[in-house]
């Protein structure tokens, strides 16, 4: 399984988003990997590009996704 993949990320201010290159670590017993097929963007995303949310970059975009279950967690049941 790989452990990189490709995300479009902000970093405020600027209102651009780049495609670069994203690790992931291996997965904790209770989580899940999703491959992404589509992601919205919302109000809050585009606050948090902007540098006007509480979140702090780089960000990763789109928090409301659908897509495929890729691999469990030894704990997920």
């Amino acid at each position: 399984m790989p452990t990189t993949t490709e995300a479009y990320i902000a970093r405020p201010p600027s209102s651009s988003l780049h495609l670069e290159p994203v690790t992931y670590p291996d997965l904790a017993p209770h989580e899940l990997l999703v491959d992404i097929l589509a992601a919205s963007v919302c109000h809050s995303d585009v606050r948090a590009a902007q540098g006007t949310f509480h979140m702090k970059p780089p960000l990763i975009l789109g928090h409301e996704g659908a897509g495929y279950v890729r691999e469990i967690g030894s704990g997920v049941t």
